[in-house]
């Protein structure tokens, strides 16, 4: 065989494995992708500015704002007693509008019946019967509703057969990539048990897992192995729940590596 035959053949080869390799990256159905608690502290401890000091890294400043307008609007539901905090949802709603991205948030005005904990068969239950906008799952092949500009929350209590996880939403992406996502369950009552009895640090805990998850329908996450990988800055909503990003009070954000990752292209205003 001479060189030049040699060369396309090679020239084949590596662009047939490129395309399989890609094919075989794209996700067939959405996926759970999880907040967990730290595993590697306790709960929040009594003096938040040492753990701060004592921490090998430090907060980085908010992203410079967005030069196009984006719009999103999020239905919240809620389990009985566990109602958002107003000061959480206004907290969000001024970060993303200083990024040029205006957020109108629908927050029911009747709860949603007790549930001691929540399975997947009960999330989707809930969904179905209080989601009232426009982006109610249909198990489609397009996933229409996971791009469009409407999102659905349900704040709970736990997850059943989980006790440290705090949250999850559902994405569509690649091994590669996240691209979007909807469907997100704040598990409110894990939180507060993390946090401990204070207001301020259940306020904490709530404001970083609700930012945490809501990054990922606008395609906030790095992943790795076909996995996400928390962020290595401990004061950023994208790592784990921890002392540090959760008692960062009045200043939650997202690190400049995770903000780049964000896919806001569906959500032109």
């Amino acid at each position: 065989m001479n060189r030049r035959i040699m060369c396309i053949t090679l020239i084949a080869i590596f662009m047939l494995s490129a395309l399989l390799t890609s094919l075989a990256a794209q996700t067939s159905s959405p996926i759970r992708v999880t907040q967990e608690i730290d595993p590697g502290t306790a709960p929040l401890f009594t003096d938040l500015k040492e753990t701060a000091i004592k921490s090998a890294v430090t907060p980085q400043k908010r992203p410079s704002p967005e030069p196009k307008a984006y719009a999103l609007t999020i239905e919240i539901d809620y389990i009985e007693g566990h109602r958002p905090t107003d000061t959480v949802l206004e907290y969000m709603t001024n970060y993303f509008l200083q990024q040029g991205i205006t957020l109108t948030i629908n927050l029911a005005a009747e709860p949603v019946p007790f549930y001691e904990s929540v399975s997947d068969d009960e999330f989707w239950a809930i969904e179905a019967a209080y989601n009232k906008e426009p982006d109610k799952y249909t198990n489609d092949l397009d996933y229409s509703e996971f791009i469009m500009e409407y999102k659905w929350v349900l704040f709970g209590t736990t997850v059943e057969g989980s006790d440290n996880t705090v949250g999850y939403t559902y994405c569509i992406g690649t091994t590669r990539d996240l691209v979007a996502g909807n469907f997100i369950y704040i598990a409110d009552q894990t939180a507060d048990d993390w946090a401990g009895s204070d207001p301020n640090r259940m306020m904490g805990a709530e404001a970083t897992v609700l930012m945490h998850e809501f990054g990922h329908p606008i395609g906030i996450c790095v992943v790795r192995v076909g996995a996400e990988a928390h962020c290595s800055n401990y004061y950023c909503v994208m790592s784990y729940l921890r002392t540090q990003n959760a008692g960062n009070t009045g200043l939650w954000y997202y690190c400049s590596t995770h903000w780049k990752t964000k896919n806001l292209d569906y959500y032109l205003a």
